[in-house]
């Protein structure tokens, strides 16, 4: 209720309210450098209109950069004693940390600020710091364009692409190991991601490495914008993670019209089988969607014309045809295929130019005396395997008498079967003698 009355001062009236503590919902100390102290300031407030609050005290949950706090801004210890805030009153105190030295890099929230009071307690549970990365991206090209940190580099479809990244250790005199890259093309691949690393390597202390990662990027590519994201990581020699991050965006460099022509023959070399085929795929890598495309064949040496059909191929897209040939009336020798892609029917965009040769028809025949020779080569081999097992069962048969006939018997068995074997190799060798053509010239 406000009052107002000549020649008098305005009065407020307002409800009473009861004590209550405020504090922040968040204490960040930025930016900081390992083995270093840093302070930050906050307020408590007792919003209350009437009674202070009583026996406040702040206290630091449990973290690894030593968290303290003070008054004065001189002592400080992980529990402070702030006594009592009065109605609508604040309290300026002072929090300390003290970096360690094996601090990751990236914004950490390390610590929970419990203050409590006479009947309440709240809690600051957002409390962070941000280690410094000393790793960091000093140039960065796409190809012969160079990236920029939220720049834009070319790429066209199809090409095959180095992304060198040169980084630098910022420590002074400690080196950063096991440092890998990461690289990530979003949506670039039919809508799917390319991802890529780098070999893990070590950076001096104060001192730069250069790294190529190699990509192919899609022929079948819309002409947009793409994310390209670069991510280095590696463990200093106190332990310490650093990471970088670097972010720039592709842009697809096309013409207005580009057709790419890929085309081949099969087989390359003809003999008895004189059905050639050539296949033909046409991508289009530019700008505009195009109509009547076609593919011709053509040899003036082979009698070779063929056309196919006309058809629309749109931004990055592509399309295969085949053509089927009967070249057996040709001679032997090498021709050229000529292979052209056109749009609107006339307008040339591509051309290739495929070899074929053909070669004289050479047809293996299997001789009559090939196969006596076979056939005898068999039946000797059958016939000594017969022999050498007779041998072994008279053998066993001989040592089951007794000793005084075992010599006699056993020479004569060896005989008979060196007799025999004799005999049956030469009746082979005249049987093979008598079958075999006589190669001698016949006199007229």
């Amino acid at each position: 209720v406000v009052f107002e009355v000549d020649h008098f001062t305005t009065f407020t009236a307002a409800e009473a309210q009861p004590t209550q503590l405020s504090v922040p919902t968040s204490l960040d100390f930025g930016d900081v450098d390992r083995k270093t102290e840093v302070k930050k300031t906050f307020t408590l407030s007792n919003t209350g209109t009437q009674q202070s609050l009583e026996n406040v005290v702040v206290t630091a949950g449990q973290n690894t950069f030593n968290l303290t706090f003070s008054k004065d801004g001189v002592t400080f210890a992980p529990q402070l004693s702030v006594g009592s805030i009065a109605a609508q009153q604040t309290v300026t105190l002072t929090a300390r940390i003290n970096v360690p030295e094996d601090a990751d890099s990236g914004k950490k929230d390390f610590a929970d600020i419990t203050v409590t009071a006479t009947g309440t307690t709240k809690t600051i549970s957002d409390v962070t710091a941000n280690p410094k990365s000393k790793l960091t991206f000093k140039k960065v090209k796409v190809g012969s364009d160079t990236l920029s940190e939220g720049g834009k580099a070319d790429i066209k479809p199809g090409e095959s692409v180095d992304v060198e990244v040169t980084l630098e250790n910022l420590l002074k005199d400690v080196d950063i190991e096991d440092v890998k890259i990461e690289m990530t093309i979003f949506d670039i691949d039919d809508n799917d991601d390319i991802d890529e690393e780098s070999d893990e390597f070590t950076i001096k202390g104060d001192d730069t490495q250069k790294e190529k990662i190699a990509v192919n990027i899609p022929e079948l590519l819309d002409d947009d914008n793409y994310k390209i994201r670069l991510e280095a990581d590696g463990i200093d020699e106190n332990g310490a993670r650093h990471t970088a991050i670097f972010e720039g965006t592709l842009d697809v460099d096309k013409k207005k019209h580009e057709l790419k022509l890929e085309a081949r023959v099969f087989p390359t070399e003809l003999t008895c089988s004189r059905t050639p085929t050539v296949s033909a795929r046409v991508v289009n890598l530019g700008k505009e969607d195009e109509d009547e495309v076609i593919v011709t064949v053509n040899s003036a040496e082979l009698g070779v014309s063929e056309a196919s059909s006309a058809v629309d191929v749109d931004e990055a897209e592509d399309y295969s045809t085949t053509f089927n040939f009967n070249l057996n009336g040709a001679r032997i020798g090498t021709y050229n295929l000529e292979v052209k892609a056109f749009r609107d029917e006339d307008d040339l965009e591509a051309t290739q130019t495929l070899t074929v040769a053909v070669k004289q028809c050479e047809e293996v025949q299997t001789t009559e005396t090939d196969v006596t020779e076979r056939q005898i080569g068999q039946q000797q081999q059958e016939m000594i395997n017969q022999l050498l097992a007779q041998q072994q069962t008279s053998s066993v048969a001989v040592r089951e008498r007794d000793d005084g006939m075992l010599w006699t018997v056993l020479a004569i068995v060896i005989v008979l079967n060196v007799g025999l074997i004799i005999f049956v190799i030469g009746m082979l060798m005249m049987k093979k003698k008598r079958g075999m053509p006589d190669a001698r010239p016949k006199v007229k």
